[in-house]
């Protein structure tokens, strides 16, 4: 009866048990080191004494940890024809293709994820067949590679092949780039324009800037910023489609190696009938001199205007309520509510009206007008986001503003007060650093100016911001006040060199910090 009992008490061999999803035995009979790792020995004590059972459980780190939801990674990074100059050769709306590199990333290979192929394909160019200059320096694509060189619908379909003979493999394959360009605008642009077909999988990729932004924090990140922020070194030629898919490679490996999986719910996607000329947010990336919101052209410029400082809950109706009674353009869309490249509001936008006159009247009444809680600029189309509003139409605004309440009324005196503030420790900051400025009014300075602050942020806050340009040494951040001690949101910084800072103005303009965007004038 003893030894009946016993056997009773002990479970078989073949007892398994289902855990997190995965059958795992219960038993005890496993060889030395088999329950290393994530799996946790539990002791339960029985009720009968000298008897006790051992249960194999997942541990909860285990079950909470990630894995990989695709086998391979493909990375692609797209060249194009450019050119740089005020009137450029070559425009946004007419860019081709002219290299189409991949990288092929293993995920799940037996040593680790690891590179395991490389393919190079140069496309040749039909609208403008001879490159520019500045494009052959900037790519280190020669005329003769692309004159031998495919056309893009004989890339196209060569890589497709290749898609589909990993999928033959049973490998599950997506893609990796370098932002969204590429896929988005880039080739999206030159298929329709050619009447091309483009397999499903450019609309649903991974975008290594967002992934980068999620997992590390880094807002706004540039391939040599990932580089810098992973322990690594850029190799090759910038700007050349081999040499950045293998840096994007050796970022997304050094990611894996911290702990990023690659699942589907980090996927980009765009819908099949997305036309990047019809949308306003998209940028001319090309050396034109102008770092303007690419828009469908207007068929009246001069009944346009653009509008900055939209609270991001703001609609489109809020909009239009906001200009009543000025007639809008009788079209389907005669407002345009622009977002940035994570696809959140940006504050901006475009409003089209039925004549000249409402649109002028539009900018001489409602510039600085207020919509909630904020006030509202109104520019006219050809003024760059960066030039000052004019001193006259402040005036008008105080006489035209309708009569509000005190606490609008006491807006405007507090910030013109913090402008006054922010002018003099501007020049102060000139003088202590021998600024000089020239007669024309450019800045020489090496400080710049910040407005849109989080009223939390410190100056580490901003040394942080503006890794990895140098400051001056001492009090190269100064945090301005209002009137009342608070946190104004403004603030001036000063920069190791002129260079730093013109850099600071140019690519660090609208970065976010935190839910914010920061705006960094020169000085």
């Amino acid at each position: 009866v003893v030894q009946a009992h016993e056997k009773a008490s002990t479970p078989p061999m073949s007892m398994r048990a289902d855990v997190g999803g995965r059958t795992m035995p219960m038993s005890l009979g496993f060889p030395p080191g088999s329950l290393s790792g994530p799996w946790v020995a539990t002791t339960m004590l029985g009720k009968r004494v000298g008897h006790s059972k051992l249960m194999q459980t997942w541990s909860s780190e285990a079950l909470l940890q990630p894995v990989h939801e695709f086998d391979c990674i493909v990375i692609v990074d797209l060249e194009a024809t450019c050119d740089e100059g005020s009137n450029p050769k070559v425009t946004q709306g007419a860019q081709e293709i002219i290299e189409f590199p991949w990288i092929l990333v293993d995920l799940k290979a037996p040593g680790g994820p690891a590179i395991c192929d490389r393919q190079q394909r140069y496309v040749r160019p039909v609208m403008n067949k001879t490159l520019t200059p500045f494009c052959r320096g900037l790519t280190g694509i020669s005329q003769s590679d692309v004159d031998k060189a495919p056309e893009l619908k004989d890339v196209v379909d060569a890589f497709a092949e290749y898609m589909r003979a990993l999928t033959m493999q049973g490998k599950t394959c997506a893609l990796l780039a370098d932002g969204e360009w590429d896929f988005k605008v880039l080739l999206q642009s030159e298929a329709k324009r050619k009447n091309l077909s483009v397999p499903s999988y450019f609309r649903s990729f991974f975008d290594l800037r967002s992934i980068f932004t999620k997992f590390k924090g880094m807002q706004r990140p540039s391939l040599k910023r990932m580089l810098t922020a992973c322990g690594l070194d850029f190799e090759g030629k910038h700007h050349h489609g081999m040499d950045d898919c293998n840096n994007i490679a050796r970022i997304a490996l050094a990611l894996v190696t911290d702990g990023y999986r690659f699942r589907k719910i980090d996927l980009s996607k765009f819908p099949e009938s997305y036309d990047p000329m019809k949308d306003p947010f998209v940028k001319d990336f090309n050396r034109n001199g102008s770092n303007q919101p690419y828009r469908a052209p207007f068929t009246h410029p001069d009944r346009v205007v653009r509008i900055r400082g939209l609270p991001w809950k703001a609609t489109v109706q809020d909009v239009e309520r906001f200009f009543t009674p000025l007639p809008l353009a009788s079209k389907p869309q005669p407002i345009q509510l622009t977002k940035d490249s994570l696809g959140r509001p940006s504050g901006c936008g475009f409003v089209e009206f039925g004549n000249r006159e409402a649109a002028q009247w539009a900018i001489k009444t409602c510039h600085k007008r207020y919509l909630m809680n904020r006030y509202i600029e109104v520019f006219p189309l050809a003024e760059k986001d960066e030039k000052p509003t004019p001193a006259a139409p402040k005036e008008n605004k105080r006489n035209n503003q309708p009569n509000t309440s005190g606490t609008e009324k006491k807006t405007p005196t507090s910030k013109s007060s913090t402008q006054s503030t922010v002018r003099d420790a501007a020049e102060n900051k000139k003088t202590a650093v021998g600024a000089i400025g020239s007669n024309n009014g450019a800045s020489t300075s090496s400080s710049v100016r910040l407005r849109g602050l989080p009223w939390s942020a410190t100056t580490e806050d901003i040394i942080k911001f503006f890794e990895p340009l140098q400051l001056a040494n001492g009090s190269a951040i100064q945090l301005m006040k209002n009137k009342r001690g608070r946190p104004s949101g403004l603030a001036i910084v000063e920069f190791a060199t002129m260079e730093d800072a013109q850099q600071a103005t140019k690519e660090y303009h609208k970065k976010y910090m935190g839910k914010r965007y920061i705006e960094v004038h020169p000085i």
